[in-house]
C-alpha cells in the first residue's frame, strides 16, 4: 500500500512488484505509470481515504484477483 500525496518513482512499489505483490496506490507521480489498475493492482485518488479503503478491502476479499495480479507481474525466464 502506498497511499502517497506526492511521489517521484518509489522504490518500495518497485521492489514489492518484483516479489510479485499486488499494490494500491495514489495516483501521483510515477505510481499510475507502474501500477496497471485491474491488472498488475489498484489505483485510487491522493486523499480518497474511502476509496484507499474500498481498493484494500477488494485485494483482501479476493484472493484470487490478488494473486492473479501478482502473478502478471512476474515474468518467466
Amino acid at each position: 500500500v502506498l497511499p502517497s500525496l506526492a511521489e517521484g518513482l518509489p522504490n518500495a512499489l518497485l521492489e514489492a512488484q518484483a516479489c510479485g505483490l499486488a499494490s494500491v496506490v495514489t495516483r501521483v507521480g510515477g505510481n499510475s505509470e507502474i501500477v496497471s489498475h485491474g491488472e498488475n493492482g489498484l489505483v485510487v485518488e491522493a486523499g480518497d481515504a474511502s476509496g484507499l479503503a474500498s481498493a484494500l478491502t477488494t485485494l483482501i476479499d479476493d484472493p484470487a484477483s490478488r494473486a492473479t495480479m501478482g502473478r502478471s507481474l512476474i515474468s518467466e525466464p
